[in-house]
């Protein structure tokens, strides 16, 4: 079993949840009907209603959940999903990405990713470049390849990103009277 992701609120009234996916939706190959919750006796299955995979979150209605007060006892648990509906050809293990280095297409060498924060827009990669903490959004704008072989991630990072880390003058407004 591979972890598909963790749930990090609900949605709605009626019991759905929303999961931040710790996989590619894209990587998904066959239909899901059950994903599997880590409980202190095991991985408890949860049968899906209705799932709505987008590329980094998911919304979804489990069985026997009716209402936002059941959904809410599942806040912050682990998914996992059976290995045979991944390929893994196209997966994304977003923890494995720690350590790998960062390229950009025009500065080159960035760093290394020292850390992934997840929002509620996409994940950021927390790279250690000239002694700062730049976050490039894991959005496929941005990300250009990952090649795992040499645990490399190459960016196309946009115009401004790295000056909004290392400006290290205060701006001010104008003074004009």
């Amino acid at each position: 079993m591979k972890l598909f992701g963790k749930i990090v609120k609900t949605h709605g009234v009626q019991g759905q949840v929303l999961v931040k996916l710790n996989i590619e939706a894209e990587s998904v190959i066959k239909p899901i009907e059950v994903l599997f919750i880590e409980t202190k006796s095991g991985n408890e299955p949860f049968f899906i209603q209705t799932i709505n995979l987008q590329s980094d979150k998911a919304y979804i209605l489990f069985e026997g959940i009716k209402d936002v007060n059941e959904a809410v006892k599942l806040k912050d648990s682990k998914l996992f999903i059976n290995d045979d509906l991944i390929d893994d050809d196209l997966a994304v293990d977003f923890e494995k990405l720690i350590g790998y280095l960062v390229v950009d297409e025009i500065v080159g060498e960035l760093g290394q990713i020292v850390d992934i924060y997840e929002t509620a827009g996409h994940d950021l990669l927390a790279v250690i470049y000239q002694e700062k903490e730049i976050l490039i959004p894991f959005v496929d704008e941005i990300i250009t390849d990952i090649d795992e072989e040499d645990k490399k991630i190459v960016v196309t990072l946009p115009n401004g990103l790295l000056d909004l880390y290392l400006d290290e003058t205060p701006s001010t407004p104008d003074d004009e009277d």
